[in-house]
């Protein structure tokens, strides 16, 4: 106990001779949890639970730690727990919608988030998550009203217009998509989501300096994400850059095969036969005087957005 008081005072917080405090070991919980530390998290908040429980916060708080553990249906179990003896904290409800849809428990997951929206003093990471959830049944409409209704609470959420813009484009809309995405970047500047989506995106738009240029600034944030080098070398390619492109193919290529991404390790080798034909056929054609822009002209275009990528 002694050790436990002793770092919920360095945490600023006042311990109040109150060792048996289920608040207590509920704060220290909330800390670890936030440290990334699942394992002693868990242990605080049982320590809570057995003190109080009826402590609907450290169920919620558990069901949180089941669901960073993977443990999915625990956090279910948690999260109906907490709800069970607080129907209206929409952080359950929110969370537990998050979880019913990772295990494809698709009615109660939308049931969960209509309920977070209803209970939640601002619901914009909700209204946010039922759309994406109606874009995987299918349903985009309803989804485009979902983002719109998170945007309108939250004009700064990034994560609502990223996925405003990829319904977009899903749906043929594809300067809103274009116009979603630049302002998610707007918002987050480091959203590495975002800035695949953008950069695709204006690929798509034949703007590929500018696509080449947000996936260089995506490799800084993630040197070791596969799909963006793969990207650059597709961007590359399309601006003739083509010792370039194959560097990035190959670096693309490399990282697929450690992080065993299978799509990739298949593409990569059919991007780089097209670079051989093309870097021969630049060759043959500035001999008979051909300009670049000629080449360009005969390349496969829209092959970028068939590429292993988020939108």
């Amino acid at each position: 106990m002694d050790g436990l008081k002793k770092i919920f005072t360095g945490m600023g917080l006042k311990w109040e001779n109150q060792p048996d405090s289920a608040e207590a070991w509920n704060t220290l919980a909330l800390a670890q949890f936030e440290q990334g530390e699942l394992q002693e998290a868990a242990r605080s908040y049982q320590q809570a639970l057995e003190l109080n429980p009826g402590f609907a916060e450290a169920w919620n708080g558990l069901g949180r730690v089941q669901n960073g553990l993977k443990k999915f249906e625990k956090a279910v179990y948690h999260f109906q727990k907490a709800l069970e003896l607080k129907p209206d904290l929409d952080d359950a409800w929110y969370s537990l919608g998050n979880v019913l849809a990772k295990l494809g428990r698709n009615p109660e997951a939308l049931e969960a988030y209509r309920k977070a929206v209803e209970t939640s003093p601002n619901p914009a990471a909700a209204w946010n998550n039922l759309g994406n959830l109606h874009v995987k049944l299918g349903q985009p409409e309803e989804a485009l009203q979902d983002f719109q209704k998170a945007l309108e609470l939250n004009p700064d959420l990034a994560e609502a217009w990223n996925a405003l813009g990829s319904l977009c484009w899903k749906i043929n809309r594809r300067d809103e998509a274009l116009e979603a995405f630049h302002k998610a970047m707007d918002c987050k500047p480091d959203f590495v989501s975002g800035l695949k989506n953008l950069g695709i995106a204006l690929g798509e738009f034949n703007r590929f300096d500018e696509s080449l240029n947000c996936f260089e600034l995506l490799l800084q944030l993630a040197p070791r994400d596969s799909v963006a080098h793969f990207l650059k070398g597709a961007a590359h390619y399309y601006l003739l850059n083509f010792s370039e492109a194959r560097e990035s193919l190959l670096n693309a290529y490399q990282l697929a095969k450690e992080q065993n991404n299978h799509k990739v390790i298949q593409e990569v080798p059919l991007w780089l036969q097209k670079l051989a034909r093309w870097e021969q056929q630049e060759i043959l054609e500035t001999e008979e005087g051909l300009e670049k822009q000629e080449i360009l002209e005969g390349l496969e275009t829209r092959q970028v957005m068939e590429t292993p990528a988020e939108i």
